[in-house]
């Protein structure tokens, strides 16, 4: 019988572009001495997962030249600009499409910063409480990553536009969550300086 696997969903398709003289893409951004997604993929590749899939949408060209994604299976988003919905699809539409998937643990590519023993945590919950989406609640509030279940998969990849997918999924399925004692990691847009109507 073959085993089922949980992957490592990061979704890195949002347009976000830096200004003259920057890199092409807020992903290749210098966060650490490295580039901010080469950091979020050598993170993630610690977590309890068994596979790594990676979804780019724009610059994905040059990002592949700047960054070593390893084993991971990269997909490119080509339907990026309709909204964040299309990246989720596209990532799940993959793992859809093979048996061997029972779940994911959906990060956006610009989080650094969570350890692997919070996602041990989040992923122990879930095998437990029938498969319901699973995040963490950080203190005053709940965020990434989330992990969801094959079950769940057929529904999200439905979704069109900007989509909020923890509202989604608490909107829907409900979501359960797992106590972590410190404030949540913060995305890094914020660190790269984008043009007017970008931010």
């Amino acid at each position: 019988m073959t085993r089922r696997k949980l992957a490592g969903l990061v979704l890195a398709a949002e347009e976000a572009e830096a200004d003259a003289g920057a890199p092409p893409s807020r992903y290749l951004a210098e966060v650490g001495g490295q580039p901010l997604l080469a950091r979020v993929l050598a993170e993630v590749s610690t977590w309890p997962v068994d596979e790594l899939v990676v979804v780019l949408g724009p610059h994905a060209e040059e990002i592949l030249e700047r960054i070593d994604v390893g084993e991971a299976t990269v997909l490119v988003d080509e339907g990026w600009a309709e909204g964040s919905a299309s990246a989720l699809r596209v990532g799940l539409d993959y793992l859809l499409r093979s048996p061997v998937y029972e779940g994911a643990v959906v990060v956006p590519g610009d989080l650094p910063g969570v350890e692997p023993e919070i996602v041990e945590g989040l992923v122990e919950r879930w095998r437990r409480d029938d498969r319901r989406p699973v995040a963490p609640e950080y203190r005053y509030t709940a965020g990434w990553p989330v992990v969801v279940g094959r079950t769940v998969f057929g529904r999200l990849v439905g979704l069109e536009g900007e989509v909020d997918l923890l509202e989604n999924l608490r909107g829907h399925e409900g979501i359960a969550t797992v106590h972590v004692d410190r404030l949540p990691p913060r995305r890094l847009v914020a660190t790269v300086d984008l043009p007017a109507g970008r931010r």
